[in-house]
């Protein structure tokens, strides 16, 4: 029935009861499903699945219904096509950043190596020793107010802040510093560090 209706038919049908969607989704199933199965050859090993892409060729569908203006020259099919590919190209785009390549590549503790053992299981060691049992918060706060000491004024004041989370502008507002000062004193605190 959904195929022999006239997508602007369709269209109108929705904008009149939001339960129509389903006319629309069942007669473009196909062409998602096509269109997702082909992005995902492109897209191997960035962890998705068919149902991934289809969800968002599906939420791209949706959108397409928002904004498609009935015209002669463009049909629903067309733009709807256009939509999905859109959506799918930023999903693609937006997981080649830098940021999220090494969680696209990242491996799960989950991760079966046999029937009963994870990856997890082969890393634990039950006989390691937890470093906080013998971590003393004492000679800590000592070992670090030495250091905030052994600093020069201005370089612990930024110091103090750079700690606390404030900006480099912030920084730079509240100490009354230029950029030149800002980066002497975080190489000065680097090389303290290093050291």
């Amino acid at each position: 029935m959904y195929k022999d209706i006239e997508d602007q038919e369709i269209l109108y049908m929705i904008e009149e009861n939001n339960d129509n969607y389903e006319l629309i989704y069942e007669k473009y199933k196909p062409l998602i499903i096509t269109i997702c199965q082909k992005r995902l050859n492109s897209m191997k090993g960035m962890g998705y699945e068919l149902d991934d892409l289809v969800q968002v060729a599906n939420m791209a569908l949706f959108e397409a219904v928002k904004t498609y203006k009935y015209d002669n020259d463009t049909k629903f099919y067309t733009y709807l096509s256009h939509c999905v590919n859109n959506a799918l190209n930023l999903l693609l785009r937006n997981n080649l950043t830098n940021k999220k390549i090494v969680l696209n590549k990242a491996i799960s503790y989950d991760t079966k190596i046999n029937e009963t053992t994870t990856l997890f299981d082969l890393i634990e060691d039950k006989t390691a020793i937890n470093p906080y049992e013998y971590l003393d918060i004492e000679e800590l706060k000592i070992k670090y107010i030495n250091f905030i000491n052994s600093l020069p004024f201005e370089v612990a004041i930024f110091y103090e802040l750079k700690l606390n989370g404030f900006t480099q502008e912030e920084i730079k507002t509240l100490m009354n510093i230029n950029n030149y000062t800002y980066n002497k004193c975080l190489s000065f605190i680097n090389q303290q560090i290093i050291v």
